[in-house]
């Protein structure tokens, strides 16, 4: 179901938006395969991942949404639970101990993904080395 956020001054963010998704459903592929917003609280960065959670929705497009504020066994669980939701049997044997980046290539083993990261704290060291071991393997993975 469509929201009815509006966007004031985010025209350029929806083009990336369109953009991104027209390359990943007739290339497969994203030329810059990270794209990043970013600002102060309460400028709409969590309302534009929701405009692209509808875009995932529209195009049947698989997406996993995570909080990077979590700590790993939190993180990895969340990532966990929604792979769960495009497979009906178990993705891996032992899905519960994998790790977030073997999940999720299996999932890339199908097609394009979209992840989506949330309250990323560029001051926080220890969350930024999460997420850029996660997209350092996938990018690599995935080419």
């Amino acid at each position: 179901m469509p929201s009815f956020v509006s966007f004031v001054n985010r025209v350029s963010e929806l083009s990336l938006i369109e953009e991104a998704f027209s390359d990943l459903l007739y290339k497969q592929h994203l030329n810059t395969p990270i794209i990043d917003f970013y600002g102060v609280e309460g400028i709409g960065k969590t309302s534009i991942l929701t405009k692209v959670i509808e875009k995932c929705d529209e195009n049947t497009i698989p997406y996993i949404s995570a909080d990077a504020d979590q700590d790993l066994p939190q993180f990895s669980k969340k990532i966990q639970e929604q792979i769960k939701r495009y497979y009906k049997t178990n993705i891996l044997k032992d899905a519960e101990h994998a790790e977030p980046v073997e999940l999720l290539r299996a999932l890339l083993e199908r097609g394009p993904l979209v992840m989506l990261l949330d309250a990323v704290d560029t001051t926080n060291e220890n969350q930024l080395l999460q997420v850029e071991n996660l997209l350092r393997e996938l990018i690599l993975y995935n080419k």
